[in-house]
Formats: structure tokens, C-alpha cells, sequence
């Protein structure tokens, strides 16, 4: 039985598939962890399970999510699954013993998996992976390794004043990484170009109401000078700040490494390394074991750009050149090393 508490409605649309059912109802309450995944049964076109996941309340709960997440990466042929078990600015240890990939269903993180809300689309060449005891190995493209880290964020409760500091001490990461000031926007706001052309100035005019001597000498860092003007009296363009930094910061940190900056979820630390499994919509972080090619996954990331030193190729925002459509920036260009790795 699936409980849910306050005021949310849930309207299936178009086709049920698992991976959406499953992210729409994760919030809700079960008496049994296993009808996470049975509970949703009767509403799931029969067509799209082929009896796979059939109720069998005699499996543990461990090997029902693991199964889940095998048969949905494998049915889907692509790693959207392995977003849902990002746990978000802290770690979340799961007393199921999962693999660091399979999502613990049982359990409802704060962070939305950056794939879900940024522009960034990799080519998503095609799924190329094969899962043996719970050890997930695939090809991937690596960026490089964080080398710095910004503080992490708070949740979606934050307040108006952290939310200043927060973005104050992102400008000032990007600045001493030198990096221009359009390189913090685009990545705050998740590539979204059209959405954040006057929150720049939003910003500007809340910081002088808060720290008037301040803004003289960050007039050159805090936003680009062709930027539309705003309306000092729109109280929604503040509000609409706000509640994007809200969404965009919550439970992450900004991240830098060899040649790419940008921003991460995840229990992110220096040495930590940033990848694109084959079929990844956007790159994710991994931690590397005492044995060479095997990783946990400790997060996803948005990468603003990426200069390949001494090749001169570009990666970073935009769909792939491969994608279907593809335009912009996307991943590839010389000088991008592919690795086997096994996630664990």
C-alpha cells in the first residue's frame, strides 16, 4: 500500500513508464520497501515489463532494487536510472548494502538529478555496458579530476541573505579560477541562456541594498555590462532569482579541475573524477578504489566548458554532435581520453 501525506496529485499522462512512476511517487510511503516497486505494478503497461519485475514479495528488497535498476538500464539502453541514487551534498549510506549505483527507492534525496533540469545533453552515443554481480562496467570519456571544490550549498530552505553569500562566493570561485563572470551565470543557471539575462543585475541591486561599499570594486566581476537593465521596482524578477537558486544551488558545490569548471551534486571531494559513460545524459563524478579501474558514483555535474590543453578542442554546454539535432558544443573534440570502468 502506497501512503501519501499533504496535498499532492498524482495524474499519470501518455505512457506509464517505470523510471517516471517511480521518480513521481519516490516521495510517498510505504509500510513494505518492496511496494516501492510492486505497488506501481497496476498502473504499468504490461507491454513495457514483459513480466519482468512480477511481484515476488519472497526476493530481499536489496535484490528487487538491483534488479529494477539492471532490467530499466538495460530495457531503456541508457544510464538515466543511475541519476536516482545521487544522494546530494551529503552522504547517504544505504542499509541495504546496494551498489553505489542502484537507487535505494526506500529513501527520498533533496537534489534533482542535473539531467532532469539543465540544457546540457551529451551525443548519448548508445549504452554500452554489461552488469555482473552487481558491478556495473561500461566505457566512458574522462574529463579530467576535481582539483577544487566551493562550499556546499544548503537545501531549498535556504534563506535570501545565504542565498547572496552563496552566490557572492561562487563569482569569487569562478574569478580565482579565472574564469568571466558569463562562465558563473551560464553554469548557475544550468546553461539555460535565454533564462538568467537580468539576473545579474537582480543580484547587483540586492547586494548594494545589503553591502552598499562592496559592489564598487566587484562592478567588473559580478555581471556582464550588455546585460538588459532591470526594473528596480519588479519584485518578481527577485523572486524568480531566488527560487531558480533554489533549485540550481540546492545541495551542490561549484567544482574545478584540469581544464573545466562548473558545478556538481554529490559527496564531491579533490582527486574525484569527472566521466561520461556512454549513454550518460550528462557527465557524472566517480571515486576511484584501491583497485585502478573500479569507482563509486558519487554524483552528476554540469561542465561549462572544457579546454583540452594543447589541442585546442572545446567541450562543454549544448547537445552532442552526434545527437539527433545536435547543435552547440557537445561532447568530444581531441584530446578527451576513454577509460573501462567499473562501477561498484
Amino acid at each position: 500500500m502506497i501512503r501519501s501525506y499533504g496535498p499532492s496529485r498524482f495524474i499519470i499522462t501518455g505512457p506509464a513508464t517505470w523510471l517516471s512512476l517511480l521518480r513521481q511517487f519516490r516521495s510517498c510511503l510505504t509500510t513494505d520497501p518492496q511496494d516501492k516497486i510492486f505497488g506501481l505494478y497496476g498502473i504499468v503497461q504490461e507491454d513495457e515489463t514483459n513480466g519482468a519485475l512480477k511481484p515476488d514479495y519472497s526476493l530481499h528488497v536489496a535484490d528487487l532494487y538491483i534488479g529494477t535498476a539492471t532490467y530499466l538500464l538495460s530495457a531503456a539502453k541508457s544510464f538515466d536510472i543511475i541519476y536516482e541514487s545521487i544522494a546530494g551534498a551529503t552522504s547517504h549510506i544505504s542499509s541495504l548494502g546496494l551498489p553505489s549505483w542502484v537507487p535505494d527507492w526506500s529513501y527520498n534525496p533533496a537534489t534533482i538529478p542535473l539531467y532532469r533540469i539543465s540544457d546540457f545533453k551529451t551525443s548519448r552515443r548508445g549504452l554500452d555496458a554489461k552488469i555482473e554481480n552487481g558491478v556495473l562496467r561500461t566505457g566512458a570519456v574522462v574529463l579530467g579530476q576535481v582539483r577544487d571544490t566551493g562550499i556546499a550549498f544548503g537545501g531549498a530552505a535556504m534563506e535570501s541573505d545565504d542565498i547572496l553569500m552563496v552566490t557572492l562566493g561562487g563569482l569569487e570561485f569562478f574569478a580565482r579560477h579565472e574564469r568571466p563572470a558569463t562562465d558563473f551565470w551560464e553554469t548557475l543557471f544550468l546553461g539555460r541562456e535565454q533564462g538568467w539575462g537580468k539576473f545579474p543585475q537582480v543580484f547587483q541591486r540586492l547586494l548594494e541594498a545589503q553591502i552598499p561599499t562592496l559592489t564598487t570594486s566587484l562592478d567588473n566581476h559580478l555581471a556582464p555590462q550588455d546585460n538588459p537593465m532591470i526594473d528596480a521596482e519588479d519584485d518578481s524578477e527577485t523572486g524568480s532569482f531566488f527560487d531558480h537558486c533554489k533549485t540550481n544551488l540546492a545541495s551542490r558545490r561549484f567544482i574545478a579541475g584540469e581544464g573545466f569548471i562548473g558545478v556538481g551534486s554529490g559527496y564531491i571531494a579533490p582527486e574525484d573524477f569527472v566521466v561520461i559513460p556512454s549513454g550518460c545524459s550528462t557527465p557524472i563524478i566517480v571515486r576511484q578504489g584501491l583497485h585502478q579501474t573500479r569507482f563509486t558514483l558519487v554524483g552528476d555535474a554540469y561542465i561549462v566548458r572544457r579546454i583540452n590543453a594543447g589541442t585546442g578542442g572545446t567541450w562543454g554546454r549544448g547537445r552532442g554532435g552526434g545527437g539527433k539535432g545536435g547543435k552547440g558544443r557537445g561532447a568530444g573534440g581531441a584530446g578527451l581520453r576513454t577509460q573501462t570502468i567499473e562501477i561498484v
